[in-house]
């Protein structure tokens, strides 16, 4: 539909609307006509009638008139309104979807309280630490966590440690590392792995240490994850300048000759 189009709708809609302010001498023939709709009946049809013509922007606009918090939230989400879709998702609890809108507005500390209400304690913990820098809310909050997995209690302590190298606490956090690193290669490869990855790094980058970044790249490439080599070796040329003891140690993993240079 063009522009003359969506101003004609939008007139027919607006007229629609006005008659219903009508008195109460001419309540009874506005009821038989309009089948005795209530007014938020007939505000809910003009919205359903602007989302099935793809105006989410006039959509969003009723359904914030009406009151509607769960639909409003997903209009805003296409519209880009990111914050207030957050707070639609939560003024009706439903904080996944509130945590991840706060996220795309970078509204860290709101995203962390939402997962800790919808009962990810974990994902809070990990972003009141690294996100936040609230590391006393982190730990007080991960020592509520019964981990019950060896994935949630390597998450724990990854969580433990971000807190000690926010804290000035290096080699207690250098120690954690180590550890979880050690444990990477037993856990199987799905999400949970790739999140632990990508946990590890953040510590290891946070406390400046390039030995224990080369050994997660290094454990990355002993369990076969997707692009470890190609990672690994951009990660060497951009902090070391050269990448041949990536090339060194895989051709030594794979026993096969180091390729001559000319």
């Amino acid at each position: 539909m063009g522009k003359d189009d969506h101003q004609q709708m939008d007139k027919g809609l607006s007229k629609w609307l006005k008659k219903l302010s009508f008195n109460r001498k001419s309540s009874k023939h506005h009821a038989s006509h309009y089948h005795q709709a209530s007014q938020g009946e007939l505000m809910q049809r003009a919205a359903r009638c602007y989302a099935l013509a793809g105006w989410n922007a006039d959509a969003c606009r009723m359904f914030v008139q009406l009151g509607d918090d769960r639909h409003a939230a997903a209009y805003f989400e296409k519209l880009g309104q990111y914050q207030r879709a957050g707070e639609c998702y939560s003024r009706v609890a439903e904080w996944l979807n509130a945590a991840r809108c706060f996220m795309q507005c970078h509204l860290k500390d709101q995203a962390a309280s939402c997962y800790d209400k919808a009962g990810d304690r974990i994902q809070a913990s990990w972003m009141w630490a690294h996100d936040v820098h609230h590391y006393q809310k982190a730990l007080s909050l991960v020592s509520q966590i019964e981990a019950t997995s060896d994935t949630d209690r390597l998450f724990v302590q990854l969580i433990q440690a971000r807190c000690d190298a926010g804290t000035a606490r290096h080699s207690h956090a250098a120690k954690k590392l180590h550890q979880c690193i050690a444990q990477l290669e037993s856990m199987p490869p799905d999400m949970h792995q790739h999140q632990a990855y990508d946990w590890c790094m953040a510590i290891a980058q946070h406390l400046n240490r390039p030995d224990l970044m080369a050994l997660i790249h290094a454990t990355a490439l002993t369990c076969h994850r997707p692009n470890a080599q190609k990672n690994w070796e951009t990660w060497a040329k951009d902090v070391l300048g050269d990448c041949q003891a990536v090339q060194l140690i895989q051709n030594k993993a794979e026993k096969k000759p180091l390729p001559q240079n000319n």
